[in-house]
């Protein structure tokens, strides 16, 4: 079968030059629904072939709200290496069938985080979550004496529902 869709252009070499300020939501809202059918079974077939998987194909298979990715992405959620991962994949996981488990990963991993930088990036993924416990962690944080810590909490709970999706 030929394939419709070039792959590269929604999932870029995880490089910096290919992926900084990258989004793949406009390309995939121009797909139709055959394209988007493809589109899932090759990002399917990368997860189920590399269970250590690039974040952006998880987080793409959440925007598409992939079910049949669940399986997968719980599989890459028991064996993720770091915190991050975790809260990355249990974040998409929620955005895909609303498990409340996945609430409790991800307010768990994040308390285990580590350093400045990991908190300043993931923060928007408490938003996502958008639960009390969450948007709690999130205040807590923009009483950071780190001033980006603070600013990227402060800038978190400012963003809706809606807004957040397109950050990510």
């Amino acid at each position: 079968m030929e394939h419709q869709i070039d792959i590269t252009k929604i999932i870029p070499p995880n490089n910096y030059t290919n992926r900084h300020d990258f989004c793949n939501k406009k390309i995939i809202d121009e797909l139709d629904k055959l394209q988007r059918v493809e589109l899932e079974d090759r990002l399917l077939d990368i997860i189920k072939n590399e269970p250590e998987s690039d974040m952006l194909v998880v987080e793409t298979l959440s925007y598409l709200k992939s079910e049949k990715s669940v399986p997968f992405l719980t599989s890459a959620l028991e064996n993720a290496n770091n915190y991050a991962k975790e809260i990355i994949i249990a974040t998409s996981i929620f955005e895909i069938n609303g498990d409340p488990g996945m609430v409790k990963i991800v307010l768990s991993s994040f308390e285990n985080l580590q350093g400045s930088h990991a908190i300043i990036q993931l923060v928007y993924y408490l938003k996502k979550i958008n639960s009390k416990e969450a948007n709690d962690l999130i205040k807590k944080y923009t009483l950071d004496a780190d001033f980006l810590i603070s600013y990227n909490a402060k800038r978190a709970l400012s963003y809706t529902w809606k807004s957040i999706k397109n950050i990510t």
